[in-house]
């Protein structure tokens, strides 16, 4: 056992700038919406020429600073895929392809995305991390509170890692997974209804390894 302390980090890729950014999901009033931007920073993109580029596999319009999704499948949680167009990492001729995972809720307990975090129970804070149905076992995952602060995990052997959630509010859960010309980006949001308000010490909360 030990303190959770929740740090900032800032997130760099070695490709475009504009890849420093992600994509996830909100509801509000029943609408569905994936935006894409800097969630721990609370910056959305808004300029309609970004935001052309970002096409789902998903019924969409296009607004001043989000993608209204049209068709929800309300049985099950909400998942995006947005696949962008190869481009060429800083400073190299090389190239690369990043396709964008974005999952809304942890109520499904089951595989929805090829990259996915998988609750073990709906409304669990602990998941296996899964890539083509295998675990990611030493993978980062980071895990930004509704205050904008972040803690870092990491997976187990097993693919699995339990987080903490103390306080109310949403919250966004990354990763990113490399392989030769490809990264895959991923986000899992949701809300949590019963926590501490923004301001209380995290430091008495303990993390379980």
């Amino acid at each position: 056992m030990k303190n959770l302390y929740w740090t900032s980090a800032i997130l760099l890729f070695s490709c475009s700038q504009l890849f420093a950014h992600s994509t996830w999901l909100e509801k509000d009033n029943k609408k569905t919406y994936l935006y894409f931007g800097d969630f721990a920073k609370g910056k959305k993109e808004v300029k309609r020429k970004v935001l052309d580029k970002i096409k789902p596999n998903v019924e969409y319009k296009v607004l001043n600073d989000r993608l209204e999704i049209l068709k929800v499948d309300q049985t099950e949680d909400i998942v995006t895929t947005v696949v962008m167009p190869p481009r060429k990492i800083r400073n190299s001729e090389k190239l690369i392809q990043t396709t964008f995972y974005s999952r809304l809720g942890r109520e499904t307990t089951s595989k929805l995305l090829p990259l996915d975090l998988v609750s073990k129970k709906p409304n669990s804070n602990y998941f296996t991390l899964l890539y083509k149905d295998k675990p990611l076992q030493k993978t980062k995952v980071i895990v930004t509170a509704p205050s904008k602060w972040q803690k870092t995990f990491r997976t187990s052997k097993k693919g699995e890692v339990s987080i903490q959630t103390p306080y109310k509010g949403l919250y966004m859960i990354e990763v990113i997974h490399k392989e030769a010309d490809k990264q895959y980006i991923y986000s899992l949001t949701f809300n949590v209804k019963n926590g501490l308000a923004w301001g209380y010490d995290p430091n008495c909360c303990k993390e379980s390894k």
